[in-house]
């Protein structure tokens, strides 16, 4: 390859022979630069989020409020003990209907939470329709930034935007997805056990690679995205956050190059660059859940529900469905095996 460099040149004899050699030595200061220098600050150091020879970017969040529920955090004297914030696309009225009917009617009339519905805009979703739930239920949080799944991370900053400008008063945000069932009793004991600040919690991911298949939509172009591991990052569906980090993630995240796993984006990277605790919580569970009222016995969240799944675990908490200790055990027995 270095020989027909150097004849473009028409380089002859030891001209030809230094040609090759300087050429060699290009090549070679070049991998060692990209070895030791881009391996080292881009690659799969732990500390490369840290670098901002990577990850820097500069950016706005100056989406305007469509509709808004600025007061909703405002009523009470009192810190509210936990804002649940739901993403939601514009045409799931279906799938609010059922949180509001379900684990999140718990939040209705509740001095302590506040229980939020956070959507992009859609031009074909008519807006009066809209507008008109908001008048009903006063739970909608609109910004007109087009909703689509690769803007899943403009609509976490969005909720970290509302949290902090709206509600810095509350002591915990539930970020929770439409899918999502609640334990939302167990959560508030549990944190109310645990408290902490400065923390996200969840089910933590650690030693993933990123999918660099094109087809998948969970695609990561290694030109943008250089490391061989993604961060430690919790699973998305479902996290808290404590009081005090909407206003240090959303300044991170408005400086982190963007990307569109949100999950991977706030609780990893952004995260990690801001220095907040990661906290494990096993009972944030990522698993195929059962539709099973008991199963949510030793357990805050279960993912991946349907809208007639998810009534039907409330209809049978609303019966005050009875847990055999088979059932118990079977359940018990099953996580163990799982972990496995």
């Amino acid at each position: 390859m270095y020989a027909v460099l150097c004849s473009l040149f028409q380089l002859r004899g030891k001209k030809k022979n230094k040609c090759i050699a300087a050429a060699f030595v290009v090549l070679m200061m070049w991998i060692i630069y990209y070895v030791v220098y881009e391996y080292t600050v881009c690659g799969s150091d732990p500390y490369s989020f840290l670098s901002e020879h990577c990850f820097a970017d500069t950016r706005t969040h100056s989406y305007k409020y469509l509709i808004n529920e600025a007061e909703i955090c405002k009523p009470l004297p009192d810190n509210i003990f936990l804002l649940i914030v739901v993403p939601s696309r514009t045409s799931e009225f279906e799938e609010r209907q059922v949180i509001r009917q379900t684990w999140g009617s718990l939040a209705v009339n509740n001095t302590e939470i506040r229980l939020v519905f956070m959507l992009g805009y859609r031009p074909e979703i008519d807006q009066q329709v809209l507008k008109s739930e908001s008048e009903t239920y006063h739970d909608i949080i609109q910004e007109d930034f087009y909703d689509s799944y690769r803007n899943l991370s403009i609509k976490s900053e969005a909720i970290l935007r509302f949290a902090n400008t709206f509600c810095s008063n509350v002591k915990y945000i539930l970020k929770v997805d439409a899918d999502v069932f609640v334990n939302l009793p167990a959560l508030i004991e549990d944190l109310r056990e645990r408290g902490g600040t400065n923390m996200i919690m969840g089910y933590v991911f650690s030693f993933r690679m990123p999918f660099r298949d094109q087809g998948s939509k969970f695609y990561f172009e290694r030109i943008s995205y250089p490391l061989t591991y993604l961060p430690t990052y919790l699973n998305g569906p479902a996290y808290v956050l404590s009081g005090d980090t909407p206003r240090k993630l959303l300044s991170v995240a408005l400086n982190t190059k963007q990307y569109a796993l949100e999950d991977i984006f706030i609780t990893g990277v952004v995260r990690k660059r801001a220095a907040v605790q990661l906290i494990h919580h096993r009972r944030f569970d990522y698993r195929k859940p059962f539709v099973d009222i008991c199963w949510f016995e030793h357990k805050i969240i279960g993912h991946s529900f349907n809208k007639e799944q998810m009534l039907e675990i409330w209809s049978q908490k609303v019966q005050n469905k009875t847990c055999t200790t088979s059932i118990r055990v079977f359940y018990m027995l099953h996580d163990r095996l799982a972990l496995w």
